[in-house]
């Protein structure tokens, strides 16, 4: 997705947008994270840490809940996932 690419893209050359335009950035990757990849969390995730962008918990959480929904559904239908209440997102169940 081209979000994910273009904040990477920040990253890699090191240049750290103002926090306005970091807060309007990861409102609107908010808005689009149903139709991100696992590869664009990735990307976002990693290039927002690495610009020391100011993320809120609440977006945060939406990430992780999100690309835990992704992954759990993903390719592997054999894998059970579960919600573990207060760990913000969903988990692959352990094997009994």
């Amino acid at each position: 997705m081209e979000l994910s690419t273009v904040i990477a893209s920040l990253a890699d050359l090191r240049y750290r947008p103002p926090d306005a335009w970091l807060a309007a950035f990861t409102e609107e990757a908010r808005q689009r994270l149903p139709s991100m990849t696992n590869q664009d969390y990735g990307l976002l995730a990693a290039a927002l840490a690495a610009l020391a962008a100011p993320l809120e918990p609440e977006w945060l959480s939406d990430l992780t809940a999100e690309a835990g929904r992704k992954w759990c559904g993903g390719n592997r239908p054999s894998r059970r996932c579960s919600s573990r209440e207060g760990e913000g997102g969903f988990l692959p169940s352990p094997d009994p």
